[in-house]
């Protein structure tokens, strides 16, 4: 693969216990820890729809409309390692006591429920992915926010990732988030901060247990330039050019 060159110019996130730029500055600066309870405000999404949203959902939404205030059809990027896993085994739950299923929860445990839902609110009518990369999610958000930004069909991308600990059935078996988080970037083409992607080299990459995450302290830091993540056997490189 070819490195990829794009820019961030603005992110939000949220997590239990850190809202603003400035809790999560205090949070990459090892002076805040992410709780386990609670979920954001989400006034934004009409109330008949919101209940439709799980924490995970309300997450994700959050964070976006933080960058899309005032932005009207912009084009979007959705990513999570698993969606939302507890709403999947309530129907695999309800399979196995021969229950009929609920259309409404079956919809909205589809991969692509909280993008669907995000559409409808805010009235988007261009282009929106959900995908599912693992434990790749942040650097395969980021190289098809690209991508789209490439076919010159927009100069902004917004992407969304968000996360939950899968409950403790998988917990020995599947990588996954260890702690509950969402965020959102405003990618461009070379408008703010400038982030070049390739693939590495085994001996020059670690893992990491929440690469979004790390890639929030990657931003924030006026010193790191680069950041390893390895997944799976892929070995990615990030390299942060504050010029």
């Amino acid at each position: 693969m070819n490195n990829v060159t794009l820019a961030i110019k603005s992110w939000a996130a949220w997590a239990p216990g850190i809202e603003s730029q400035s809790d999560w500055h205090e949070w990459a600066n090892g002076r805040r820890l992410i709780g386990d309870e609670g979920s954001p405000s989400l006034t934004e999404v009409p109330a008949m729809l919101r209940r439709r949203l799980s924490r995970q959902g309300k997450m994700a939404l959050w964070t976006a409309y933080q960058l899309i205030q005032h932005s009207d059809n912009l084009p979007c990027v959705f990513s999570s390692q698993h969606g939302d896993v507890l709403r999947t085994l309530g129907l695999l739950g309800d399979l196995a006591e021969d229950e009929s299923l609920s259309p409404t929860a079956f919809g909205l445990s589809v991969h692509n429920a909280i993008s669907g839902i995000h559409s409808i609110a805010h009235k988007e009518h261009n282009n929106i992915t959900a995908i599912s990369a693992g434990p790749d999610g942040i650097c395969a958000a980021l190289l098809e926010a690209r991508a789209m930004i490439n076919e010159k069909s927009t100069s902004e991308v917004l992407c969304v990732i968000y996360e939950e600990p899968l409950p403790p059935l998988f917990a020995n078996t599947l990588t996954h988030p260890s702690q509950p988080s969402a965020a959102s970037f405003l990618v461009t083409a070379s408008q703010g901060t400038k982030i070049e992607i390739s693939l590495g080299n085994p001996p020059q990459t670690v893992n990491c247990d929440q690469p979004t995450l790390d890639f929030l302290k990657f931003l924030m830091s006026s010193e790191s330039i680069c950041l390893p993540i390895s997944s799976e056997g892929r070995h990615w490189q990030l390299r942060k050019y504050t010029y």
